[in-house]
């Protein structure tokens, strides 16, 4: 027969264990809701900067070599076109992950898990196809020694190589959110059924 010492030993080393699980989980959810804010904040903020290009607005805008081209020009215009609609496209992929980020954490359905790896690849894929469309039509021969193109091509790919990184650690962040989150849920699961018994057993002791 197990000995009250033990038993009592035994339920702390259990409370211990439910309290370590949920700090971990509320740990690992600021952890991946501060990266996906910032993928979010990021994709808006370039979504807007390609959207106001078209109007001349300087709200949102950012001038790099890219977006001072002469838009009257045809040939600059149609290279604008072709650069910035994988980049929309990459942003809204984004924008679209982060959302289903928020909330996928919390969910059972395997569909739904499986839509924030999806959209981040999407996006994923298409920031590098615009990446190099970019390398494409400004790394030329003539252009290659001149500065501030070199810079602009350099920093595009930082950005890229910078852009996977981000997007892999908050993906591996969101699956271990996940696992964590599950398991905190058998221990509320185990916690209600326990207070349950306990609940039922002291309304038998009190009718007797």
């Amino acid at each position: 027969m197990e000995s009250p010492v033990l038993s009592k030993q035994l339920e702390l080393s259990e409370l211990k264990q439910i309290i370590k699980n949920r700090f971990s989980f509320d740990r690992r959810k600021v952890i991946f809701f501060t990266l996906n804010s910032c993928l979010l904040g990021l994709a808006v903020f370039s979504l807007f900067s390609a959207i106001t290009l078209e109007s001349n607005s300087q709200i949102f805008r950012i001038r790099t070599y890219l977006t001072d081209q002469n838009l009257q020009n045809r040939e600059q215009a149609r290279k604008l076109e072709t650069i910035l609609i994988p980049q929309n496209i990459a942003q809204l992929c984004t924008i679209v992950s982060s959302i289903i980020g928020y909330y996928g954490i919390y969910q059972k359905s395997q569909k739904i898990l499986h839509l924030f790896p999806i959209s981040l690849g999407i996006s994923l894929a298409f920031r590098t196809i615009a990446t190099i469309v970019i390398i494409s039509y400004f790394n030329t021969i003539q252009s290659v020694f001149e500065e501030e193109v070199g810079t602009f091509i350099t920093l595009q790919i930082l950005f890229l190589a910078f852009n996977w990184l981000f997007c892999v650690f908050a993906y591996q962040q969101f699956k271990k959110a996940q696992v964590e989150y599950h398991i905190v849920t058998k221990d509320r699961e185990r916690l209600i059924m326990d207070n349950n018994m306990a609940y039922e057993l002291i309304k038998k002791i009190i009718k007797n």
